[in-house]
This record gives structure tokens, sequence and C-alpha cells, in this order.
């Protein structure tokens, strides 16, 4: 694939929030990739496929987002909104759509969720938040998404994270015991 070298920057806050619960002492390398936010779903699926080799020799792939992400609902109530407001109906129907998507591994639906997904809209009116997730999915080799922490904030804002392949599996074990 053709590739963009960018010398400066550094790790923004969807690389480092992540990050820092993961490895607090900050010990292991980490190569930020970055792409145009206009790539569709099945591009960047695409681009995950092409890096599963890496997957495979042991390189973790992980993508970071937001399962729901429309700041304009999250803040109607301006910048005091209630942190604590349980979930709206459609953020709800959103998240368990894609959540059941991905365990079934319906990867035509999930690439086409903009037309398919219940809200997808509203929920994410632009797509960068939700699109890491099918860079992890495509280098993951399609395997069912299982989703292994769900978390929201004022409403609308999920945080939901997934896993693929067998270490899915051991990371919900090692949640239950911890």
């Amino acid at each position: 694939l053709p590739v963009h070298n960018v010398a400066e920057g550094g790790l923004d806050h969807g690389i480092w929030t992540p990050l820092r619960y993961l490895w607090p002492a900050a010990d292991v390398p980490v190569l930020p990739l970055a792409w145009p936010p206009n790539w569709s779903p099945r591009r960047l699926f695409e681009l995950g496929l092409a890096l599963a080799p890496l997957a495979r020799e042991g390189v973790l792939i992980m993508a970071s987002g937001s399962i729901t992400h429309n700041l304009q609902r999250v803040f109607a109530g301006g910048l005091r909104s209630d942190i604590d407001r349980p979930a709206t109906p459609e953020s709800t129907a959103f998240r368990d759509w894609f959540s059941a998507r991905g365990a079934a591994a319906d990867w035509p639906a999930l690439l086409d969720y903009r037309n398919l997904a219940p809200h997808a809209a509203l929920m994410h009116p632009t797509d960068e938040h939700l699109l890491p997730f099918f860079v992890a999915a495509g280098a993951a080799g399609g395997v069912p998404a299982r989703r292994i922490h769900q978390s929201l904030s004022f409403g609308d804002l999920g945080m939901d994270a997934y896993a693929f392949g067998p270490g899915a599996e051991r990371l919900v074990e090692a949640r239950a015991t911890a």
C-alpha cells in the first residue's frame, strides 16, 4: 500500500487513552497509523486485511474510536449535561444492532451500516469515530467481533470495546476475574 510518512506528530487521545490503561509503563513500541477520513468501511476493512500478516506475527493491531459519537446530542443540554443520563432508545438500538451483526460476522451488513443500522446517521453524523473498527476487523480476517466492554456517557456516547478471534474470549475471562 502506498504510505505517506509524517515525522512530526505523536499520539492523539484516541491512541494514548487506551494505551495508558493497558501499558501504564509505556514500555511497548507504538506505530500510529492514519488514513483519509473519507475512506469507506469496506476500504478500511481491506486495509486491515493487508495488515493481517502483521497480526499473525504477533503485532497487536488496536483501533480506537466510539461506537456512537454525536456530540450535538451529547451536549444538547449544555456543557454540564448529565453524564449518567440513561441510554437513549436510538443509542441502544444502534449499539445492539452493531453487536449482533459483529457476533454473527455479518460483514456485508456491517460494511453497509450507514444504510442498514437503525439510527446510523443519528449516532454517527460523520464516520471517523467508528471507522477504526473496520481496520481491526479486517486485520482479524473478518472473524466474529466480540463485544468485551460496554459503557455509555450522556445517554448517547458509547465506548463499547470489541475484540476478535480466540483472544477475545480470554479478554472477557480476564475482565471477569479482575
